[in-house]
């Protein structure tokens, strides 16, 4: 797909369009390692509640859903094409479309939260980190998946248009200024991406917190 590295960062923060929609699937599998690390680092449990916020096409939910009886999920993204995507995809499960910074789902609280390659776009990360504190069950756990900012920074070609290459310890800040507990920062490599003359192994992050005070 030939897209200007200006052009697919923007789909990358708001896909639109029938361009966004092929983005969608590019970022579900660059997503990959991810959601297998994801997979393992939560303790599934019968009948919980999940929130995800950036659902993207939601083509990963599935997978999410078979790992205990009862998954109720929610999704949140700031793309309504991707909304209508992971609607489609999932039309049994709940789909809003809403900015993080404005976030609003009434009195809904959830087991579990997580976010993966969305801190890039909050320009204020504990306003959106309140917001979810808010949504977050009183024993329950969030995990933040991203790149570290080495990873963000090699690839500045594209993250050099409205990216906020957050590092992890910037992220943990604010989680704890917020009063969240952080309890691990778990990273694991990416299988090796060649290609175009790039030849590098990108990391996925999590830093995963539990309510706190």
């Amino acid at each position: 797909m030939d897209v200007k590295p200006e052009e697919l960062a923007a789909h990358l923060r708001k896909p639109d369009g029938e361009t966004g929609v092929k983005i969608g699937d590019l970022m579900h599998k660059g997503n990959h390692n991810f959601y297998d690390q994801l997979i393992k680092n939560v303790d599934w449990k019968k009948g919980m509640r999940v929130l995800e916020i950036g659902t993207g096409t939601g083509l990963h939910i599935p997978q999410v859903l078979a790992l205990a009886k009862g998954i109720e999920f929610v999704g949140v993204d700031y793309s309504q094409i991707m909304v209508d995507a992971s609607q489609k995809n999932n039309p049994k499960q709940t789909f809003y479309q809403q900015d993080l910074l404005e976030l609003n789902l009434a009195e809904e609280k959830f087991d579990l939260i997580f976010s993966i390659n969305t801190v890039y776009f909050l320009n204020d990360l504990e306003l959106a980190f309140i917001n979810l504190k808010q949504l977050l069950k009183a024993d329950g756990e969030m995990h933040i998946g991203k790149r570290p900012k080495e990873d963000m920074d090699l690839l500045s070609e594209i993250t050099q248009y409205g990216f906020i290459t957050y590092s992890n310890e910037e992220v943990i800040k604010s989680l704890m200024n917020v009063k969240f507990d952080v309890t691990k920062v778990i990273s694991s490599l990416d299988p090796k991406i060649e290609g175009g003359g790039w030849k590098h192994q990108l990391h996925s992050d999590f830093i995963i917190v539990k309510h706190g005070s």
